[in-house]
């Protein structure tokens, strides 16, 4: 349920915020500081490549084991590989065309200050909020199978010792993820 509202609420922030950014657009009041190619930090998208590379692995393999038709697996990937650059393409073009190089908080957090659509985008900050909080079960939950298959390996599966401390490794890791999010 966590994941459909959260794939519902970054739809509905995206279609939101390119609706938002391509009106002003058209209106001519994009900002300054469009450049077509950064040279200066063009490698840096190197890096960022191989950080989305690895951050999309831990959640792959769990989606992989509980495939029913595992045939048809590398086909879905590649599918939603070819969607989620075409989405990421175009989402990003259309905010670097609009709020240029110049922005460096949250779009959908600080950027839409007009006085005519102050409802819309107070109920998008409230959903995006909620979206950040559903979805930090799915982005947890590969970490926590991994360190409970590597803790509690040689451990009796039902027992009751076994559930107290996975409890605890749990909270652990919600409390770490706490720490490093200060």
């Amino acid at each position: 349920m966590c994941y459909a509202f959260g794939v519902v609420m970054v739809i509905f922030t995206t279609l939101f915020t390119c609706t938002f950014a391509i009106k002003f657009i058209f209106k001519g009041e994009a900002k300054p500081g469009f450049v077509s190619l950064n040279q200066d930090n063009f490698l840096d998208t190197i890096g960022f490549s191989f950080y989305a590379a690895f951050e999309g692995i831990g959640s792959l393999l769990p989606i992989m084991k509980e495939t029913k038709q595992i045939k048809h697996f590398p086909n879905i990937v590649k599918a939603s590989l070819i969607t989620l650059s075409i989405y990421y393409t175009f989402f990003g073009m259309i905010c670097y065309l609009y709020f240029g190089n110049t922005e460096r908080n949250p779009i959908v957090l600080d950027n839409f200050k007009t006085d005519t659509n102050k409802v819309q985008i107070n109920i998008t900050r409230f959903l995006f909020c909620l979206n950040l909080i559903s979805s930090y079960p799915l982005t947890i939950y590969p970490t926590n199978q991994i360190v409970e298959t590597f803790l509690f390996r040689c451990m009796e599966a039902n027992s009751v010792g076994r559930k107290w401390l996975k409890n605890a490794s749990r909270i652990g890791i919600c409390a770490m993820a706490a720490f490093m999010a200060i």
